[in-house]
């Protein structure tokens, strides 16, 4: 029986990969054992081992309405939603996405396109090449395992015992950042942060080691480069994964590109200030406040949020539901746990709108609801480390 073509919209542009070229995150027993150290802590985000080797390559995958074994699905919306934040990057951009989603720290690898009206057999891509609403394979010559995705959904709020370390490093992202990133704005500014506090130590290490390539990365979630400084309009769509710096090297100072991830969807205003102008700020170019700062975030990490942005609003199902794909963060906050932290050190909402206390305590209410699938277990040792 012949191969039919993939059963999917003509509009969309669909990236995936062959499911035997993916390794599986292990699956910890039930009920979890006690985590006591922290390889036990990273267990549950490691992968188990490699799968044998895949069969010949398929001449095309085949998708239907229903599962599909031999692919994943990576990500999968229209091509004009692909187009408008790939901009001038075309394929050069699926390219290098794929490649963050598919084993950062391995060499990139070849991205092949199939042509719906002649599904016979795949095209190598150029990274020069338009974007089109096509069937897109990302084929790594080795197994590799997914970046796993942050939600950042919980807002839950509990006292801690870090709260001198949160000011410090607030202080010193201040005292490193003389305005907001985005727009120069030096009024009601806040520490944000690119890694969510609650992902805790461990994981940010593990990025550091995996991202960054710092084989004895002693960072932690106070680390100053987890931070910088945004205005309070910036701020909450930059940790909603709504807005994403595009790394952009020139003239040997780490340039970035601002993406609204957002603003396609719900038609929302994308100008921002910078420089006493009102300009269109998605695919502005900027650089941090203080580029030549040895303290600036690397932009690898900026590389990580922006891959979380593309997740958010591109992830298909194929890879959401895999399992333990999500990045594990704290089931509480600390009452130093904000991701985006105030330059007063305290919640003092006097200085911000007349309801701001009434706004975020709803705010705080609606985003309080705690994600069923974590693992309790290895929330619970993190907590028991942050208190050390």
């Amino acid at each position: 029986m012949p191969v039919q073509p993939p059963q999917s919209p003509s509009s969309h542009l669909i990236l995936c990969i062959h499911s035997g070229l993916v390794q599986r995150y292990s699956t910890p027993s039930s009920p979890l054992s006690p985590v006591t150290d922290a390889q036990a802590a990273l267990n549950a985000t490691l992968p188990s081992k490699p799968p044998p080797p895949p069969g010949p390559p398929l001449a095309l995958p085949v998708f239907s309405n229903q599962d599909d074994p031999t692919h994943i699905r990576l990500l999968s919306r229209p091509l004009s939603e692909f187009q408008a934040i790939a901009m001038h990057e075309h394929s050069g951009w699926l390219q290098s996405l794929a490649h963050d989603i598919c084993g950062y720290r391995q060499p990139q690898a070849t991205l092949y396109r199939l042509d719906r009206e002649n599904p016979v057999e795949w095209t190598p891509v150029n990274p020069n090449d338009p974007l089109e609403a096509k069937i897109y394979e990302y084929k790594p010559p080795a197994a590799v395992r997914l970046s796993k995705q942050s939600r950042r959904t919980n807002q839950s709020r509990t006292q801690t015992e870090r709260e001198n370390a949160s000011s410090s490093m607030r202080n010193e992202v201040f005292a490193r950042d003389n305005s907001c990133w985005f727009c120069d704005d030096e009024e009601d500014s806040v520490n944000s942060r690119i890694v969510p506090k609650r992902m805790g130590d461990e994981q940010v290490r593990m990025l550091g080691r995996e991202w960054c390539n710092l084989p004895n990365c002693q960072w932690d979630v106070f680390t100053t480069q987890m931070g910088i400084r945004l205005c309070l309009a910036h701020n909450g769509p930059f940790n909603g994964y709504k807005i994403g710096l595009r790394h952009v090297p020139l003239r040997g100072v780490d340039s970035y590109m601002i993406h609204f991830f957002e603003s396609h969807r719900q038609s929302k205003r994308m100008h921002i200030h910078h420089s006493d102008q009102l300009v269109n700020g998605h695919g502005y170019c900027i650089t941090a406040p203080n580029p030549t700062h040895p303290q600036n975030p690397p932009a690898e990490l900026f590389k990580w949020h922006y891959m979380q942005c593309v997740l958010k609003w591109f992830a298909h199902e194929d890879y959401t539901s895999l399992s333990y794909i999500r990045l594990s963060e704290l089931p509480l906050r600390g009452r130093d746990d904000d991701d985006s932290e105030y330059d007063s050190g305290e919640d003092d909402f006097s200085k911000l709108w007349p309801s701001a206390i009434f706004d975020f305590g709803r705010w705080e209410k609606i985003n309080g609801e705690e994600e069923a699938a974590r693992s309790e277990s290895v929330a619970n040792w993190v907590s028991v480390q942050s208190l050390e």
